[in-house]
């Protein structure tokens, strides 16, 4: 079995863009895999790029109850062995995507479709890991607003929707949240 932890991060795959993570195997058995996953929706459609305690990685999709193996698995030299910390990097270019392990280069492949918006770590089998951080970088989406808002000033609706911040254009769902 697996376990999976994700929060949605919406960026554009068409422009460049940079997932990176520095996870560490802690404890448990080394030949199964833990990595990242992206591009997915809940319960089990995603993309993952994971790496094993004995030296290998894949990438991998999952759509629903398919699992579909993108390169097998392959040893590399460039992973960091047994309890050890490794940088895990996943590049696109708005067309093809470069996964890295501590900056060496191991695959490169088109960008597939996307699924969805979640991001997170697969973990398989009984195992422990410990990340030290998650981080996206991706080309800034212009946002465009309305002509006439230069002179929109402050409402408060209510304590119980506005924050102590000064939001200009609060967002209340139709449950009041």
């Amino acid at each position: 079995g697996y376990n999976y932890f994700f929060y949605p991060v919406n960026f554009n795959q068409k422009k460049p863009f940079e997932i990176s993570c520095n996870i560490k195997h802690t404890s448990g058995i080394d030949d199964y895999a833990y990595g990242l996953i992206w591009g997915g929706t809940k319960p089990l459609t995603f993309h993952n790029f994971s790496i094993t305690a004995n030296g290998h990685f894949m990438t991998f999709r999952r759509e629903n109850d398919s699992y579909i193996e993108e390169t097998g698995w392959l040893q590399s030299y460039a992973i960091d062995t047994g309890n050890a910390s490794n940088l895990i990097v996943i590049e696109g270019d708005g067309t093809n995507l470069t996964y890295y392990i501590n900056g060496t280069q191991v695959h490169k492949t088109t960008i597939p479709k996307r699924y969805g918006e979640d991001l997170g770590f697969y973990v398989e089998n009984t195992q422990s890991i410990e990340v030290d951080y998650i981080e996206v970088k991706a080309t800034l989406e212009k946002i465009n607003v309305a002509n006439g808002f230069n002179d929109v000033k402050l409402n408060m609706l209510a304590k119980e929707i506005n924050t102590k911040y000064d939001e200009v254009f609060p967002v209340v769902s139709s449950d009041g949240t």
